[in-house]
């Protein structure tokens, strides 16, 4: 029994490190795609719609996985008795881009 619960423990530690470097992960790649969107948001040159329209169709998809990954870290954090993170961060800024993605997408006819 006292074995069982010190697996149990280790294990637990464990994978509570992992959320935890997960979680400071996801902070970092928010970061990053807010710089991707800085870069889309500041593009004026008309003569690159299709390269911008693969570039948000891009950035959308990493967007929506993040958002996942974002709501998978939430339910762990639950498990863990942990604070939720909210990540509005992201949701925020997915709400910014979108008239962006949807001006470069439908000037490519894409």
């Amino acid at each position: 029994m006292e074995e069982a619960k010190n697996r149990f423990v280790s294990e637990y530690e464990k994978f509570h490190k992992v959320q935890v470097q997960e979680e400071i992960l996801l902070s970092e790649r928010i970061d990053t795609l807010m710089g991707n969107v800085m870069n889309v948001i500041l593009q004026t040159d008309i003569k690159k719609i299709h390269e911008m329209a693969i570039e948000v169709k891009r950035i959308s998809k990493i967007m929506k996985e993040y958002q996942e990954f974002g709501l998978l870290l939430n339910e762990r954090q639950k498990l863990f008795g942990m604070n939720v993170v909210p990540y509005e961060q992201l949701n925020t800024l997915i709400k910014e881009f979108e008239p962006y993605q949807t001006l470069w997408i439908t000037a490519s006819g894409n």
